[in-house]
């Protein structure tokens, strides 16, 4: 479960550097431990693929390359999708 979101992203797919951006972006945070979300949406705003990790057992980059694994595999190379990052606040119970 994760707190309210702190930083959002979003990108379309069509842009070259995408997976740069990706990397750049999370590599930022700053929390040791947080949650990310990511969906891919087609422009008419529906939902593709979505999913949710959090860092507790990887570094930034690591994690980073894996969202941008996922996205790539779920994306079907489409440039007519966008992305969502959302980086949120872990809850601890």
């Amino acid at each position: 479960m994760s707190g309210g979101a702190s930083a959002i992203f979003s990108l379309p797919l069509s842009q070259k550097n995408w997976r740069d951006a990706v990397r750049s972006f999370l590599c930022t945070e700053k929390r040791t431990v947080f949650a990310v979300k990511v969906s891919i949406e087609r422009r008419d705003g529906s939902i593709v693929a979505n999913e949710s990790w959090t860092n507790d057992e990887r570094n930034n980059a690591d994690l980073a390359d894996g969202i941008a694994e996922w996205i790539e595999l779920r994306s079907e190379s489409r440039d007519d999708l966008d992305t969502t990052i959302t980086v949120s606040g872990k809850l601890t119970k």
